[in-house]
């Protein structure tokens, strides 16, 4: 999601067409057929051992910001 900020909150800078970003990742699971698996990250396996979620860790949820200074 990303903002543009008015050019007149810069008016004595260089600065002109600053933007603001807002940046996610795995924030939410939204659906999945296995409850408390996320189905991008497990690795379900063949063979002997389909079916069973082996050693994988919690996906990181991830919050960030970009500035963007324009000249």
């Amino acid at each position: 999601m990303s903002f543009n900020l008015p050019n007149n909150w810069f008016g004595r800078t260089p600065f002109k067409g600053v933007v603001l970003s807002v940046v996610g990742r795995n924030l939410l699971l939204l659906y999945s057929q296995v409850p408390h698996i996320d189905p991008e990250t497990s690795f379900y396996g063949d063979g002997n051992v389909q079916g069973f979620e082996n050693g994988n860790l919690p996906s990181a949820r991830s919050i960030g910001f970009n500035l963007n200074f324009g000249l």
